[in-house]
């Protein structure tokens, strides 16, 4: 499957999804909108547009197609490694006739071709003044946000900037050490008289909590009076 996504994981679109092969080389053309790719089981050069639209096949049935790996673009020209043919072959990328080729003396692999610059305009960097701990990842949603995210086995505490350790604990900036875990305040409130009357003194029963930046706030699940007086107590921060 050949798909697409924002840098923070939303959005998530499949693109091509039948009739693929073995997609070992995938490059982008911006200018067009297209995704390239070459498919070295199928042996064929294909593209589609950037929203799945367009699917075309490019090249195939070709001696110069017999088992590609590695794509690249530059201007109008489309440029794949073969690792049967052992050369880097150079196509018109929208007919797909072939241009020239490369002889190589060992099979080529991933390939790369450097745009000018100017080709891609300015590009904002949304992360420049960003307010999470660890990493940020640019959201699709606008030109100028984004989501916090953490390293792995760590989590986002409710502020959704700063990342936890397992324990609780801040996640400290080496990425790796973690703070020891702060207990907050309990706070419960709706166990009047009443409630505990109806459901019984000593019995279990759900808590449905909010945790904010002081404190912990509790209430019993499905509560239906109003709550009363606030029980204290001390809560220790967990992992989910």
């Amino acid at each position: 499957m050949i798909a697409k996504a924002g840098l923070d994981g939303s959005q998530a679109i499949k693109l091509v999804y039948t009739n693929l092969g073995w997609p070992n080389g995938l490059t982008l053309d911006f200018q067009s909108r297209r995704v390239y790719w070459v498919d070295s089981m199928l042996d064929r050069v294909e593209y589609v547009g950037f929203d799945g639209d367009g699917r075309r096949i490019l090249i195939q049935n070709s001696p110069k197609v017999q088992h590609p790996f590695g794509i690249a673009l530059h201007q109008h020209m489309v440029f794949w490694g073969d690792w049967k043919t052992r050369e880097v072959t150079i196509a018109n990328k929208f007919t797909g006739e072939i241009l020239d080729s490369i002889q190589l003396d060992t099979a080529p692999y991933f390939m790369s071709a450097v745009e000018h610059r100017s080709e891609f305009g300015v590009i904002p960097n949304r992360c420049l003044n960003h307010s999470c701990s660890h990493i940020c990842l640019p959201s699709p949603t606008n030109l100028t946000s984004y989501v916090c995210a953490c390293p792995s086995a760590t989590y986002l505490d409710w502020t959704k900037q700063n990342c936890l350790c397992g324990n609780g604990g801040r996640l400290l900036e080496d990425g790796i050490s973690c703070e020891d875990p702060v207990p907050l305040p309990l706070q419960v409130s709706g166990l009047t008289t009443r409630f505990l009357a109806n459901e019984g003194v000593g019995n279990d029963f759900d808590l449905q909590c909010t945790i904010t930046q002081n404190a912990v706030e509790c209430s019993p699940k499905n509560m239906e009076e109003d709550p009363g007086m606030t029980q204290e107590g001390s809560y220790r921060c967990q992992g989910p």
